[in-house]
């Protein structure tokens, strides 16, 4: 009667001890977005996105732009120079304006002599421009500096900062609708 009892003891011990091995076993995760997997078998996101498998964008809280760099504008203002008294080229400067159309950065720089083809010239704020309108349309105004007249609009350009889809690109390119006007704008985010 005894070697009876053994064996069924034995099997529930063999049984029990296999169930905990299963048990410790998880289903590994592909972790998307730049997740990656942990050891029990969940995913460990990168900042913005969230879910079991990371497949989930946030939105920001915050979006910045650390920099905006003007690849190209009009060269001439309609066949004449931009200071048409120098004969010479625009010298620009830019502005940065919300949904509202509000100026939240006006550049304390400008270049003199721009030229529009194939040169960059690059803007970077004293401290990031905190963008308050992040799923609306921004705008970026290309001006040309005079110093004794009225300054000239060159170009607007009109961006929105943040997609539901598509990451947290650090850098975007953007151009006019009539592609004369092209920026790379820098953003910093956080959530």
């Amino acid at each position: 009667m005894k070697s009876f009892l053994k064996i069924p003891l034995l099997l529930l011990f063999i049984f029990s001890f296999s169930c905990s091995e299963t048990d410790d076993d998880c289903t590994p995760v592909n972790c998307t977005n730049g997740g990656s997997q942990t050891v029990d078998c969940q995913c460990d996101c990168l900042d913005g996105f969230s879910g079991f498998d990371c497949s989930v964008q946030l939105t920001p809280t915050t979006i910045k732009i650390t920099k905006i760099v003007v690849k190209k504008f009009p060269d001439t203002d309609n066949g004449y120079f931009w200071d048409p008294l120098n004969s010479s080229d625009a010298d620009i400067y830019i502005q940065v304006l919300n949904s509202s159309k509000t100026i939240i950065y006006d550049s304390s720089i400008y270049y003199e002599d721009a030229s529009g083809l194939k040169i960059e010239y690059e803007f970077i704020p004293e401290s990031p421009i905190n963008l308050t309108s992040f799923l609306s349309v921004n705008y970026i105004d290309l001006y040309d500096y005079d110093e004794f007249n009225s300054d000239d609009l060159i170009s607007i350009l009109g961006f929105i900062p943040y997609e539901s889809s598509g990451g947290f690109p650090t850098t975007i390119t953007r151009t006019n609708s009539d592609g004369t006007f092209e920026c790379d704008i820098a953003f910093e985010y956080t959530w």
